[in-house]
């Protein structure tokens, strides 16, 4: 006997294009095909984003993710979003854990791609405070759901 399934259709989230503050809520490795070698796979890095206080289009908080490569050369993409996450340059020959990087504010420029899609188009470091505390406006801002070293929710 066959059980039936009931699915929801969710909206596209869709995030209109604009510089949202926002936490850095996950940080995953996975494997996807290799294009340039269909018999290969590549492992890449997908960084999940929550915008604070932003909802999406179901009415949940809003979160968005982008992806890299695993690559860390200067000109890289993870590179500039560590240097943003971190609010400073990166040292050569320096090793940065994930959990020094889950739970960091930034803020995050979204885009529609051609397909109608939101897209990372940057990520920047937190806006720094004026005057004798001069750190970032929300450099460890609680985020809206906490994260554990290990990627889930705590």
């Amino acid at each position: 006997m066959t059980e039936e399934m009931t699915m929801t259709v969710g909206a596209v989230p869709i995030v209109p294009d604009g510089t949202y503050p926002a936490t850095l809520i996950g940080l995953e490795d996975f494997e996807a095909p290799d294009f340039n070698n269909p018999e290969d796979n590549k492992t890449l890095r997908r960084w999940t984003f929550g915008l604070d206080g932003e909802l999406d289009a179901d009415g949940n908080p809003a979160e968005i993710d982008g992806v890299s490569s695993t690559a860390l050369g200067p000109r890289s993409k993870a590179y500039a979003w560590i240097e943003a996450l971190l609010g400073r340059k990166l040292e050569k020959g320096e090793s940065i854990a994930r959990s020094q990087l889950l739970n960091k504010g930034c803020l995050v420029e979204v885009k529609q791609n051609e397909a109608g899609y939101s897209k990372i188009n940057a990520v920047l470091p937190a806006p720094r405070r004026k005057g004798p505390d001069s750190g970032p406006l929300f450099p460890d801002s609680p985020p809206r759901r906490p994260v554990a070293d290990d990627g889930l929710p705590a």
